[in-house]
């Protein structure tokens, strides 16, 4: 069933995404199983938690400067980021997530 409050366009990107990628874990394809579709829906969900990690990170850690985001995805948290001055590195961004359209800032292709 739909949730009342997500669009039909949305809904159904998540649940072909979501599909696609339970073949790919079937067949054993990596390409597959994170599919451009399924990786939007990651970076959508990233970016809703973005700021309330990034506040939580900065509240117990007020001093920061430096962050290590492995399996960071699609760089979500560290361009929630970019206003706080931390310098982030972040680790394993495929390559499906790095053509996203820059949310805040610009990050540099590693």
């Amino acid at each position: 069933m739909k949730p009342s409050g997500v669009p039909w366009k949305v809904y159904l990107r998540n649940g072909f995404g979501q599909r696609f990628s339970r073949l790919g874990e079937r067949v054993g394809s990596q390409w597959m199983t994170y599919n451009p579709l399924v990786m939007q829906q990651f970076h959508d969900s990233a970016l809703d938690n973005a700021p309330k990690v990034v506040n939580a990170l900065m509240m117990v850690f007020p001093s920061v400067k430096r962050v290590l985001d492995v399996g960071a995805g699609s760089g979500a948290f560290a361009r929630n980021s970019c206003a706080a001055d931390v310098s982030w590195l972040l680790v394993s961004i495929p390559s499906t997530a790095r053509n996203l359209p820059p949310t805040r800032c610009r990050l540099p292709r590693l």
